[in-house]
């Protein structure tokens, strides 16, 4: 808004030191209509110029031509307007360096806090592992082969000390258990962990998982078919202008566009797969807003 605010007042027409085209214009009883058609420049640019709303106007260096014609075309200086115009420039300048500048800083700060961020997580991740994960492996609890080994042992050795005069088979029994309990703890040691497969599994999981697509832009194809100056602006981004020459094509992908076209007839535009093959006439300046 502010930019916006200061590029209609460095325009005005009339404004202090500026001339009153559109009154010199009916004073010698000339329409718009007449200016156009001595010109050829079209009647919405030369309404603009007579306004001074310059911001709407082509590039400087048509819209210096389109001054120049019309203050001859009026017997009039043009160097009063082309100084206004001057100011003007200068003023839109001066905002897109501020603003670019703000854009910077905000930038800047946010990587210093993603930065500052990053370390603190590292300290704290290796506090934790240098004083605390120690800790977590001190343990008292019995392990799974221990438990094994004396659930075995103590009905083994039990029968080991009975006498082998209460029960002749007892003995027998006993060797078995022993040869038994070798054959458990082999088969403990043999297991293999859960968590080994469990991991792999995961593992697996993870590789076949393909990524969350993001949410796509929209595409935008301009094509020239005449010369045309173009101001476009992209989502939030800073505005940028450029000048297409017949022939030329440029695609864009964004969620949104802003753009001004400073000769509507001179390009078709392709959006959403929907082409539009006229915009307006030769030299019409239009203002789109997409979608």
């Amino acid at each position: 808004m502010a930019v916006q605010s200061l590029q209609e007042n460095s325009g005005r027409s009339g404004g202090e030191g500026g001339l009153d085209l559109k009154a010199l214009r009916e004073a010698r009883g000339l329409t718009v209509n007449d200016i156009y058609q001595a010109t050829r420049i079209s009647v919405v640019n030369l309404e603009l110029v007579e306004k001074g709303e310059f911001q709407h106007l082509p590039p400087p260096i048509y819209t210096k031509a389109y001054i120049n014609a019309y203050a001859k075309l009026l017997d009039i200086d043009a160097k009063q307007i082309i100084i206004r115009y001057d100011k003007y420039l200068a003023a839109v300048a001066r905002a897109d360096e501020e603003e670019t500048c703000q854009l910077t800083a905000g930038v800047f700060f946010s990587k210093r806090v993603v930065i500052t961020a990053s370390i603190l997580a590292a300290f704290l991740f290796a506090g934790f592992y240098i004083y605390i994960y120690p800790n977590f492996q001190v343990s008292d609890a019995p392990t799974v082969a221990s438990l094994s080994m004396k659930s075995q042992d103590i009905p083994v050795e039990a029968m080991k000390n009975k006498s082998a005069t209460e029960n002749p088979e007892i003995a027998s029994q006993a060797k078995s258990g022993g040869a038994a309990e070798k054959e458990q703890m082999q088969a403990a040691t043999s297991v293999p962990v859960a968590g080994d497969d469990i991991h792999k599994d995961r593992d697996g999981e993870n590789k076949n998982q393909s990524p969350v697509p993001s949410a796509s832009s929209n595409l935008l194809i301009i094509r020239a078919k005449a010369t045309t100056w173009l101001r476009i602006r992209e989502g939030g981004n800073i505005p940028y202008q450029i000048l297409m020459k017949p022939g030329e094509q440029i695609e864009r992908s964004a969620p949104q566009f802003t753009i001004d076209v400073g000769n509507a007839a001179g390009i078709t535009i392709e959006f959403q797969g929907k082409t539009t093959e006229s915009l307006g006439k030769s030299g019409e300046v239009v203002h789109l807003r997409l979608p």
